[in-house]
């Protein structure tokens, strides 16, 4: 009964407590956050704290949430903000391996469990920015092109590849060969390739990333494809074939590393591919008869994706064969001492064919075409003349394959000491013949009345003119008839001595000469001449003058082979039909020559 009254006691003294405190007035605190600004973070990509420093401490009270502004949740790159340390907020990161920047809202606020603080909702924002790595900024590249034989290049970017790996994928997963490297080196990106021999483009993935990202992930990266452009080898055995007419085949290896195709601009030849190996193969040449009288020419053009690689060029020759065709089926010619001139007929499919001979007195004119296959050349043979009986040449006639000759001759059997002599009239001089084997000769003049010859050879000088002393072979057998002549030609001295007007004032006018030039006379005879007189005759025109007009030049001495000079005695001035009369001694005989002044 004692125990129940005590607490019933102790109860009533609680309740008690619990009045009179209800009944004080609540004393406010204020807030944590009063006078607390913060302005905007920024931070390194790398940085994996950051510390905030403020004007005072905040309480257990006070709690901080972020927000990704991109996302609108959670900023789960903010692993902590530490709000109990003196006078600072410390934010702990995670490093930025994204290729943008990422910004977190941020706010402090009251956690609510206490009542007593003056401005209970105030809060306290700002945005926290962690930077990206823009290390692959500077390089905006979707493809690099290498040419076949490039083997390096190099990209430079805006800041050191510090941490930074790489990874290709080739595009031919089965590629036996790493042909492409990356080295990297400072801010340089240096990029080493094999030559590309192939036959065919080949391209790689190269993927720059930072080390302590993924690359499968949206990290710090950068991707690009570089492309080699690849190098054709085909190379033929034969770059130029010359064939001949003939239908046949050809073979011609070819070396190459790609497929090709064989183009040709001409119907006349045919091509077949056999391959050998991986490399090589033996390209087969049919070739059509060519029964034109033209070489063809045509080219095989290996292609490879429509782009010419390599040619050949193809001439196929005309069909060689060359004969000499007279109707009588003649094989060779001979002449006589006077030669003569033929035309000796050619036929030929090809018309660029040559043709030579070795002796001066032998001439081939140039070719004329009659038809397509027929031609022909007029050939010279000249007179014969020199001290022996006969003599040989062959005219040659050669294509690309085939030869033709045609030989000629020309014989004399007997030849004379001279072929040719100017005797004065009324002298000699003697010939001597030589026959073959000493035969004996017959002598006869063509023209007995301008020169003579006995049977001893001494031709006599009756007349001006000219004639052919004969020496003909009288022996009764194949020789017989066989002749050789000399030219004669009879002169007198007058036809030895030359006058001329020399130069100087001359004027004619209607027949009417002025003039002061000399006279020259000139001496071409084996002896010296005597000029006794040289006179100039005319007409006198002058008005008030009429009558023969006679002026003396004067007389000289003139030896073999010398001239002389007569000065006009006075100027001709208006003589018509001018002459010279010149009055040549000579051996004892007196001539007279008259020529136009």
């Amino acid at each position: 009964m004692k125990r129940s009254r005590t607490i019933i006691a102790t109860v009533l003294s609680l309740i008690t407590a619990l009045l009179l405190f209800n009944c004080v007035k609540k004393e406010n605190y204020p807030s944590p956050l009063t006078g607390i600004q913060i302005a905007d973070v920024a931070v390194e990509p790398d940085a994996t704290a950051y510390t905030i420093n403020i004007s005072g401490n905040l309480s257990r009270y006070v709690v901080a949430s972020h927000i990704d502004l991109e996302t609108n949740e959670e900023a789960t790159w903010i692993e902590d903000i530490n709000l109990k340390q003196d006078k600072k907020i410390v934010f702990k990161f995670e490093q930025n391996l994204t290729m943008k920047d990422r910004t977190a809202h941020v706010t402090l606020s009251l956690d609510g469990s206490r009542d007593d603080f003056d401005d209970a909702g105030l809060k306290v924002e700002f945005n926290v920015m962690q930077r990206h790595n823009n290390v692959f900024d500077s390089l905006m590249i979707d493809t690099l092109k290498l040419a076949w034989d490039e083997t390096t290049d190099t990209l430079v970017f805006r800041r050191t590849l510090k941490g930074i790996k790489t990874e290709i994928v080739y595009d031919d997963v089965n590629s036996k060969t790493s042909w492409l490297k990356v080295e990297l080196d400072g801010n340089l990106a240096i990029l080493k390739a094999q030559k590309n021999n192939t036959g065919s483009p080949r391209s790689a993935d190269v993927t720059l990333f930072m080390s302590s990202g993924n690359v499968e992930s949206d990290s710090v990266k950068i991707s690009f494809n570089v492309v080699q452009d690849f190098h054709v080898t085909i190379t033929p055995e034969r770059r130029n074939l010359i064939v001949d007419h003939s239908e046949h085949t050809e073979e011609i290896k070819v070396e190459s590393n790609a497929k090709y195709i064989v183009d040709k601009d001409v119907d006349w030849v045919s091509c077949d591919i056999n391959p050998i190996n991986e490399t090589t193969e033996i390209l087969a040449l049919n070739f059509a008869a060519n029964r034109t009288n033209k070489n063809r020419v045509g080219n095989l053009i290996f292609k490879v994706g429509g782009i010419e690689q390599a040619r050949i060029i193809v001439t196929q020759r005309t069909d060689p064969a060359i004969s000499i065709t007279f109707k009588d089926k003649r094989e060779s010619m001979t002449f006589s001492k006077s030669g003569g001139v033929f035309n000796l007929p050619i036929k030929t499919l090809t018309p660029d064919y040559r043709y030579s001979k070795k002796q001066a007195w032998l001439s081939i004119g140039s070719k004329q075409a009659i038809s397509d296959s027929l031609y022909y050349h007029e050939v010279t043979v000249k007179d014969f003349t020199g001290d022996s009986f006969e003599r040989f040449d062959t005219i040659v006639f050669t294509t690309y394959n085939d030869t033709v000759r045609f030989p000629i001759m020309q014989h004399k059997y007997v030849y004379l000491n001279e072929a040719a002599h100017e005797l004065e009239k009324d002298s000699n001089f003697d010939l001597n013949a030589t026959a073959m084997g000493d035969r004996p000769v017959l002598w006869s003049s063509e023209h007995p009345s301008i020169a003579t010859v006995d049977e001893n050879g001494k031709v006599t000088a009756l007349k001006k003119g000219q004639t052919r002393i004969y020496a003909t072979i009288s022996s009764n057998d194949e020789y017989k008839g066989y002749s050789d002549f000399c030219t004669v030609s009879v002169f007198e001295v007058p036809d030895k001595v030359s006058v001329r007007r020399q130069a100087g004032a001359y004027e004619e006018l209607n027949g009417y000469v002025v003039s002061e030039c000399p006279v020259s006379v000139r001496n071409d005879y084996s002896k010296t001449i005597e000029i006794e007189s040289a006179t100039l005759y005319g007409i006198r025109g002058k008005r008030g003058q009429s009558g023969d007009y006679t002026q003396e030049l004067g007389a000289s001495s003139i030896g073999s082979g010398k001239s002389h000079t007569f000065q006009l005695q006075e100027k001709l001035d208006s003589i018509v039909q001018p002459k010279v009369v010149i009055s040549i001694k000579a051996n004892g005989k007196n001539y007279t020559k008259t020529v136009n002044y």
